[in-house]
């Protein structure tokens, strides 16, 4: 277990994002809790966030680790209010093996997450279209 700490992304832009620690997992199934402040005017329901949360799985044979986190795309009217005019949501699960060796879980895992943040899933994402035959 690691403590809850700041998460440093790049964006479309390759500026940095940070999602600052809003509170640690309490538990199983308590979600650490991330969001991102740099926009103070921004009221807080309409800001990223981020949970990852843990537990068991059903035999106790793997850790299920399960992240949601949603992306509200905002407006400002003539007046100054602000509007969520559409949400990126994602929702992503992990379940992890307790039954072999930690290296080859964290070797999976490098992998699996290597190839979500790899260029053709970023392309995906960008596009809503996944990648087609040659």
């Amino acid at each position: 277990m690691s403590a809850i700490a700041p998460i440093v992304v790049k964006n479309a832009s390759n500026d940095d994002v940070t999602l600052s620690p809003l509170r640690g997992a309490a538990g199983d199934r308590v979600p650490a809790e991330w969001r991102y402040d740099g926009s103070a005017a921004l009221p807080i329901a309409m800001r990223t966030s981020l949970k990852l949360s843990s537990q068991d799985n059903g035999p106790k044979t793997a850790r299920r680790l399960v992240a949601d986190g949603v992306v509200p795309i905002t407006q400002v009217d003539s007046q100054g209010q602000f509007s969520v005019v559409a949400r990126v949501p994602i929702h992503m699960e992990l379940t992890l093996p307790t039954n072999v060796p930690a290296s080859s879980v964290t070797d999976a895992a490098t992998v699996l997450l290597n190839a979500i943040a790899s260029a053709p899933f970023k392309t995906a994402a960008s596009s809503g279209y996944a990648p087609i035959g040659a």
